[in-house]
């Protein structure tokens, strides 16, 4: 495996300034040789050779561990992949939940709420909606407007005892108090 780089160790030097001046560059460049292209050296002295076979080792372990990585990089990307390919199919999916289901606009839920009189905050409720994809508990929005009929139940104190301790919904504060976070 041709590598684009190497790490050049505090011992390659070391061992480098060890080396009479006549051996450094045969070993230097049997060192960048063998690490960036696996070519082994040939005729280097003895004295190259042997501060060649002491860093060896240690090339040899650092081109395993960028293989591995690399491998796991490929196996990564096509797991990737895979789950935007699933991403793509289960956007397809929603969409066609929502088939004869229109989505409102912020507008649209200003207007509904001003109608009927609400004292629901139809900002906070178009971007809690938004933010999760238009769903309560995984499944898509059938009725907008009967949402906001709920949240404007919940606002005004008259839940009932069937609706208490539900999990589903949030209260108005906590739905601001998370749209204020995330905006800061």
């Amino acid at each position: 495996m041709q590598r684009k780089q190497f790490t050049f160790y505090r011992s390659y030097y070391d061992a480098y300034m060890k080396l009479s001046k006549s051996s450094r560059e045969p070993f230097i460049t049997a060192l960048m040789e063998y690490a960036l292209f696996e070519k082994k050296p040939k005729d280097l002295n003895k004295t190259a050779a042997f501060g060649f076979d002491l860093v060896k080792p240690t090339i040899d372990s650092g081109r395993r561990q960028a293989a591995y990585r690399l491998s796991k990089s490929e196996m990564f990307s096509e797991i990737n992949e895979k789950e935007n390919e699933d991403e793509i199919e289960n956007e397809a999916d929603y969409e066609n939940e929502y088939e004869g289901n229109t989505l409102p606009t912020k507008s649209e839920v200003e207007k509904y709420v001003t109608r009927k009189r609400y004292s629901v905050d139809p900002t906070a409720f178009f971007k809690y909606y938004e933010a999760m994809g238009w769903r309560v508990n995984g499944k898509p929005v059938a009725n907008w407007q009967a949402l906001v009929d709920y949240w404007a139940h919940m606002d005004s104190g008259k839940s009932n005892s069937s609706n208490a301790g539900s999990t589903a919904f949030l209260s108005k504060d906590e739905i601001k108090a998370i749209l204020n976070n995330k905006n800061q």
